[in-house]
């Protein structure tokens, strides 16, 4: 089995890298990819500070979309928190070879579809809490309450929050 074969983890193609050198890694999974594809890394945010770790990682990040670029379509996307990007000093680790977008908050009415479509699948996947009538007025209920209550309706300006919020619910 290559590296590669032996990271797979379970069924949903994630793989990681543990143990392995970072750029035969990264060269072995080019040269596996085909003419497209899409390559998510999450979490630059929560690489350690400690040890120019993030500044390692970044350039690692730079190499392999290098690398890739020549031999490949795939389209590479980032996702970190703006904290992920300075340090406590200010210094940035932004990616030099990305085009940097903020996520916008989710308004009431994105949160309002966010919920009403959450209680419309908990209807049909067997977890249930009761009958499509009663999570429907559960979804309405609870939509109203974020529009009036300022505390509620900060936690559904991003889907994370939102979702940990539907989950207690």
């Amino acid at each position: 089995k290559n590296q590669i074969q032996q990271e797979e983890q379970g069924s949903t193609g994630e793989r990681t890298v543990t143990d392995l050198n970072l750029d035969s890694f990264c060269t072995e999974y080019i040269d596996n990819l085909k003419d497209n594809g899409l390559i998510l890394l999450d979490g630059l945010d929560e690489v350690s500070l400690a040890e120019d770790k993030r500044k390692i990682v970044q350039k690692a990040i730079e190499n392999f979309i290098e690398h890739l670029e020549q031999t490949s379509k795939t389209q590479v996307i980032v996702t970190s928190r703006t904290a992920g990007f300075t340090d406590q000093n200010g210094n940035s680790f932004a990616l030099s070879l990305f085009i940097h977008l903020p996520l916008e908050p989710m308004n009431i009415k994105q949160a309002g579809k966010f919920i009403r479509h959450w209680y419309k699948v908990k209807s049909k996947d067997g977890q249930t809490y009761r009958n499509d009538t009663d999570n429907q007025k559960r979804a309405e209920k609870l939509i109203n309450l974020c529009e009036y209550q300022r505390s509620l309706a900060k936690l559904t300006e991003t889907p994370i929050l939102l979702t940990l919020m539907l989950l207690v619910d």
